[in-house]
């Protein structure tokens, strides 16, 4: 009887040593705040990072296959190509009216396209990183005319860049796998950071901080955009050649 008291003694003391070791900051994975509307197969090779332009209700996408960008319809059909002058695009953003931020991983750099005379110009990020693990997805808050751009591993990181696009602040994220897109809320001035391995949709502060996490059952996921008008978020699968589309609940 004296042993079986110390074994569960020994327990108890476990679980409170677990419990007191959890951080302060913590998350609780949600997973029902995204309801599956549809999926939409594109006729895209290897599509990357997703961005949406409210004013004309379109997606653009970069495959780092074609070295193209695509503007889509929200259910996926190609409306237009444009042929971009990098080695390997995985990043794309609503800069302008006229124009396009894209992230090319390979050189480090950010292209600035114009999609009315299809001219780019590239500016080379001082960011130092590993070779196909470096600079991925792309955002813009044009409120605070900054520039986020999340680096994939190794170590992952939130870079923070004025309109000269030179790094203003750089943040080690370490509550993900990996870091594969990011897209700008401006409705509720957060970012949204997606993980690849981890699967998972992040709500963050525009510093990095994690708010809170929710899954997503998406292979090699890579690209998110938000049409709050209707209340949709959508992800693109890289591997799958796919554009999902979700209601978002509550998020």
């Amino acid at each position: 009887m004296f042993m079986i008291k110390i074994k569960f003694s020994l327990i108890i003391l476990v679980f409170v040593i677990i419990a007191s070791c959890k951080k302060e900051n913590d998350v609780i994975i949600q997973n029902a705040n995204l309801e599956l509307i549809s999926t939409y197969s594109l006729n895209i090779p290897e599509p990357s990072d997703l961005t949406f332009d409210k004013e004309k209700g379109v997606l653009y996408t970069v495959s780092d296959e074609t070295k193209q960008i695509y503007k889509i319809t929200t259910e996926g059909a190609v409306l237009q190509i444009f042929n971009v002058n990098a080695d390997d695009l995985e990043g794309v953003t609503i800069y302008n009216e006229s124009n396009l931020l894209l992230v090319d991983e390979a050189t480090n750099k950010i292209i600035n396209y114009n999609l009315l005379n299809n001219t780019q110009t590239s500016t080379q990020i001082n960011y130092n990183n590993t070779e196909n693990k470096g600079l991925e997805g792309v955002c813009f808050n044009k409120t605070k005319n900054a520039i986020y751009i999340v680096n994939e591993k190794e170590q992952g990181a939130l870079l923070e860049l004025d309109t000269n696009f030179t790094i203003k602040t750089t943040k080690l994220l370490t509550f993900a796998k990996d870091y594969s897109a990011v897209y700008f809320d401006e409705k509720n001035n957060v970012l949204w950071i997606v993980s690849d391995e981890s699967a998972t949709i992040n709500k963050c502060t525009t510093e990095g901080k994690l708010i809170k996490t929710y899954n997503i059952n998406i292979e090699n996921c890579e690209g998110v955009a938000i049409d709050f008008a209707k209340n949709n978020m959508y992800f693109v699968s890289d591997s799958e050649s796919k554009l999902y589309k979700y209601k978002m609940i509550n998020l």
